[in-house]
């Protein structure tokens, strides 16, 4: 693992111990956000049986937050916060090798159904309950969108 990362330790006026996990992607399908989007939803799932409810029994962790970002065509990445405990500080080689075994397990193992209705109900909340776009937001998003789709197509996309 150790050559797989770098460490930073930083002096802070608050106490608060986090460990940051950046995954650099390729994504250049348009299809690929939404497996980026679903993977991380199942990563940070907070329920029954899930990574943060393990670490949170093994008091290592007290949050856990992951999510994806893209903005610009070339760049991509997945992120992971994790909000340590004292014992998770002292311990954080078990916290991420229990985050890289659940990265395992997504990679062997198909995802349970109750997943992917889970994640498909909150697509349909979200929709129902969509607020307007930060404009930047918005060009940023189009214009990428704008690389992958024909101009004939770009009609039935934005919908603004």
């Amino acid at each position: 693992m150790k050559n797989l990362c770098r460490i930073y330790r930083m002096k802070t006026i608050q106490t608060f111990y986090e460990i940051d996990i950046l995954f650099p992607m390729k994504c250049y399908e348009r299809d690929c956000y939404k497996c980026l989007d679903y993977i991380t939803h199942v990563i940070g799932h907070e329920g029954k049986n899930s990574l943060l409810s393990y670490l949170l029994r093994e008091q290592l962790c007290s949050a856990l937050v992951a999510g994806y970002y893209h903005r610009l065509s070339a760049f991509s990445y997945v992120h992971l916060t994790l909000t340590l405990t004292e014992k998770g500080v002292q311990e954080y080689e078990r916290a991420l090798e229990a985050v890289f075994a659940m990265i395992r397990l997504l990679q062997t193992e198909p995802l349970p159904k109750h997943a992917f209705e889970e994640y498909s109900n909150k697509g349909k909340l979200d929709w129902d309950f969509i607020q307007k776009n930060n404009p930047l937001d918005f060009c940023t998003k189009y214009s990428n969108l704008m690389q992958s789709y024909k101009q004939s197509e770009m009609h039935e996309i934005v919908k603004d």
